[in-house]
C-alpha cells in the first residue's frame, strides 16, 4: 500500500460528518445546533500546576479551535463575569492559592466546536518566586455540545506539563502557539481536528494530570516515562522565575520552523512537537531524577511521542490505509483478515473482514472515499478483493491480468488500478483496471520487461509505476493509452513504493539491487529527475507517504526508522535526526506509512502484531488522499 489517491466528495455535509464518526467509533460528536449557545450555567473548573506545586494568579484562558486555516488564530470564548477579568482583549480566570479557577458560567462556545484551555504566568506556591511570565500551559477540554457542556460530562480539567505535552503533540499540526490552533473548517477538517483531541486524552489524563500508559481502549502502550521526561522539560522553566537560565534553555532550544524562539512553555511544547529532532541533547539535559514527573526514560534519540496498537487481531500487517473517517485499516500478511483501528487505535474489527476464502497473503490496500469500499490486493491466490466499507463478505477478482499484485491505487473515478508483475516476475508485466461497480476492465500491457511494484495516482488522474527489476518510472496516461518513462536519479534500482506531493511532484522509493543502488529519487512536476538520496540511513527504503506540508516520510526496512525528507527534496529536513526517528514496536518490519488527518504517521509491523502511530510528527493531510483531486483541493496530500 504505497500513498493512494482515493476519490472522497470534501464537501461533506455536517450530517454526513456526523456519520462519518458514528462509523470511525471517535467519541466526538457533531450533534446540536451550529449556532452560538448563549447563557449558560454548566460547570467548568480547574487547577493549574507546575510540577507538583499549584500556580498561584495564573491567567487562565479559554479558546475554541479557529477555522480561518491552519496555525490561524483560535477563538477567546469567555465573557464578563464575576469570575474573568479582561486584559483589554480577552477576558481570563485567575487561579487562587490553591492553583483553583471556575469559569462556570463564563464562556459561550460553539456547538461542534473543540474548545481548549490555555494559561499564562503564576507563581509556584511556597516558593515565593513571583509570577513566571513564561509559565504557559495549555490543555484540552473537548467539543462543545448544545447548553455549553462536553463529551463525558467534562466539569473538571487538571493543567499540567503532562496535559500540556498531550495537547501539543495531539494538536501540532494545526497550531502555531498556544493561542494560534486553527483547521480550515470543513467538515472533513473537523473529522481530522476531533481525533486529534481524542488522541491528546491517549496521552495524559484530562482530570489527573498524569501520563497514560495504556489507551482508553486498552490495546495501546503509551511511552509515559518520555512523556514525564518532556514534562519535567518544561516544569524546569515553570518552576523558577521569569528569565531563568532553565527558561533560556528550554525557549533556545525550541525554536518554531522559522527559528523564532518561543516566549513561552505552552508554545515551546507544540514547537518540539513539530521538531522532535531538533536540540535534542540540549533540552533532554534538562531531564534528572528529580524532576516532579517520574519515573523518566534514561535516554532518547529523539523527542517524538509513539502509541504502539496491538490486538489478537492484527497479525504481521504489511500495509496501513487511512479512510476519511481517519480509521486505520491494516492488511494481515499472514492472518487473511484485515483489522480495522478507530482514530485513537480502537479495535473495530476483529476477523470481521475477510477470511481465507476471500483473502489470501494481503499485501496492500485501497480505499474508495466515496463509497467507503476497501480494496485489498492478494499475493497468495493473484486476486483482489473488495469489502464494504462496514465490512462483511468481500467479493474476489481474478484473472484480467492480475497475477501477484502488489500495490493498489484508486483514481477519482473509482477504478482501481492493479499492477500486475507478470509471468515469473518479469514478462509480459501488465497494469489491471476495475471499475467502481466491480466490471474488470482489460489490462494495459506494458511495453517493458520488469515487474510493476508501486502505484500512485496524480492530479490529472495519470497512474505512475515503479518496477522491482528496472531503474525508471512510469507515467501512464488513462485516457490516452500513452505512457512517458523517467529514469531514477544516481542509477538507483529496484522500484518500491510512490508518493506525490502538493506540487505534483513524484517521489520513488528504490530497494536497490544486491544491496547497493538504493534511496530515493525525485521527479519534478516538470519532467525533470533530482534527488540520489543514498544515505546510509536509506539503505533499504521501501513506504513513502507525503504529508501535508510537502515532506515525505520513508521508511528504512534495514534499520526500522523513519526518515524524513525536506519539502525540496535537496536534504534532510533540519526535523529529522541524522538518524532519522526510530519507530517503536518495530520489530525487523519498517515496510509501509501512512499520514492520517490529524498529522499522525501510522506504521505497521510486519513482523509482529502491532501498529505504530507517531502523534502530530507530520502535517495534515486530506484522507484519502484522491479527496484532494477533487474540489476545492487542486493538492494531492494538501491541508483538508
Amino acid at each position: 500500500m504505497k500513498i493512494h489517491r482515493l476519490s472522497l466528495p470534501v464537501t461533506v455535509s455536517l450530517a454526513g460528518l456526523m456519520g462519518v464518526l458514528g462509523l470511525s467509533g471517535c467519541s466526538a460528536n457533531f450533534s446540536g445546533d451550529s449556532s452560538s449557545v448563549q447563557d449558560s450555567t454548566a460547570v467548568l473548573k480547574g487547577n493549574v500546576h507546575g510540577g507538583q506545586q499549584p500556580l498561584v494568579g495564573s491567567h487562565v484562558y479559554m479558546y475554541e479551535v479557529g477555522t480561518g486555516g491552519y496555525g490561524t488564530a483560535a477563538t477567546s470564548i469567555l465573557h464578563a463575569s464575576s469570575s474573568t477579568t479582561s486584559d483589554g482583549t480577552n477576558f481570563y480566570a485567575t487561579t487562587d492559592a490553591a492553583g483553583d479557577f471556575d469559569v462556570s458560567g463564563a464562556y459561550t462556545c460553539t456547538a461542534g466546536s473543540q474548545v481548549y484551555l490555555y494559561s499564562i504566568g503564576g507563581d509556584a506556591s511556597g516558593k515565593g518566586l513571583g509570577s513566571n511570565t513564561g509559565a504557559g500551559l495549555i490543555t484540552t477540554v473537548g467539543q462543545c455540545i448544545a447548553g455549553n457542556t462536553f463529551p463525558s460530562s467534562v466539569t473538571f480539567v487538571y493543567m499540567d506539563e503532562v496535559n500540556t505535552i498531550a495537547t501539543a503533540y495531539a494538536l501540532a499540526g494545526f497550531a502555531t502557539d498556544a493561542t494560534h490552533i486553527a483547521s480550515s473548517g470543513t467538515a472533513l477538517a473537523l473529522t481530522n481536528l476531533a481525533n486529534a483531541f481524542a488522541n491528546a486524552l491517549n496521552i495524559g489524563n484530562q482530570t489527573t494530570g498524569l501520563a497514560q500508559t495504556t489507551t482508553a481502549a486498552g490495546n495501546g502502550t503509551v511511552p509515559s516515562t518520555k512523556i514525564n521526561a518532556l514534562a519535567d522539560i518544561l516544569g524546569a522553566c515553570i518552576n523558577t522565575t521569569t528569565g531563568s537560565s532553565q527558561c533560556s534553555t528550554v525557549f533556545t532550544n525550541a525554536p518554531n520552523g522559522s527559528g523564532t524562539a518561543p516566549t513561552d512553555t505552552a508554545t515551546a511544547a507544540i514547537n518540539i512537537a513539530q521538531h522532535p529532532g531538533t536540540n535534542v541533547a540540549a533540552l533532554f539535559g534538562l531531564v534528572n531524577s528529580s524532576g516532579p514527573f517520574q519515573p523518566t526514560i534514561g535516554s532518547v534519540t529523539d523527542l517524538s511521542i509513539g502509541i504502539v496498537y496491538s490486538s489478537t487481531a492484527i497479525n504481521a500487517p504489511f500495509s496501513v490505509a487511512i479512510d476519511a473517517g481517519g480509521n486505520a485499516w491494516l492488511a494481515n500478511s499472514s492472518g487473511n483478515t484485515l483489522t480495522k483501528l478507530s482514530p485513537a487505535g480502537a479495535v473495530l474489527s476483529g476477523t470481521g473482514y475477510g477470511s481465507a476464502s476471500t483473502l489470501s497473503a494481503p499485501f496492500s490496500l485501497a480505499i474508495d472515499g466515496t463509497t467507503g469500499t476497501v480494496w485489498a490486493a492478494n499475493q497468495g491466490n493473484n486476486s483482489v478483493t473488495k469489502f464494504p466499507s462496514t465490512g462483511g463478505a468481500g467479493t474476489v477478482f481474478s484473472g484480467n491480468g492480475i497475477d501477484s499484485p502488489k500495490d493498489l491505487s484508486v483514481d477519482n473515478l473509482g477504478n482501481l488500478w492493479i499492477p500486475d508483475q507478470g509471468l515469473l516476475g518479469l514478462l509480459l508485466p501488465n497494469i489491471a483496471k476495475i471499475t467502481r461497480t466491480g466490471t474488470a476492465a482489460t489490462s494495459t500491457v506494458s511495453s517493458l520487461l520488469g515487474s510493476p511494484v508501486g502505484t500512485a495516482i496524480d492530479g490529472s488522474n495519470n497512474l505512475w509505476a515503479t518496477y522491482s527489476a528496472l531503474t525508471d518510472v512510469t507515467d501512464y496516461n488513462t485516457t490516452a493509452k500513452s505512457s512517458t518513462t523517467y529514469l531514477l536519479a544516481g542509477g538507483l534500482a529496484g522500484g518500491n513504493e510512490i508518493a506525490i506531493d502538493n506540487n505534483e511532484n513524484v517521489w520513488c522509493t528504490a530497494g536497490g539491487v544486491l544491496g547497493l543502488l538504493s534511496g530515493v529519487s525525485l521527479i519534478t512536476n516538470g519532467g525533470v529527475t533530482i534527488g540520489d538520496y543514498t544515505a546510509s540511513l536509506l539503505t533499504a527504503p521501501v513506504g513513502i507517504a507525503v504529508d501535508g506540508a510537502n515532506n515525505a516520510w520513508i521508511t528504512n526496512t534495514g534499520t526500522n526508522v523513519l526518515v524524513e525528507l525536506a519539502t525540496n527534496g535537496s536534504a534532510i529536513s533540519p526535523r529529522s535526526p541524522a538518524s532519522g526517528y526510530l519507530v517503536p514496536g518495530i520489530s525487523g518490519g519498517a515496510n509501509n506509512v501512512a499520514v492520517d488527518g490529524a498529522g499522525d504517521v501510522w506504521v505497521p509491523n510486519s513482523a509482529g502484531a502491532s501498529v505504530t502511530e507517531l502523534i502530530g510528527i507530520g502535517s495534515p493531510v486530506v484522507t484519502p488522499l484522491a479527496a484532494s483531486i477533487t474540489a476545492p483541493y487542486t493538492a494531492p496530500s494538501s491541508k483538508p
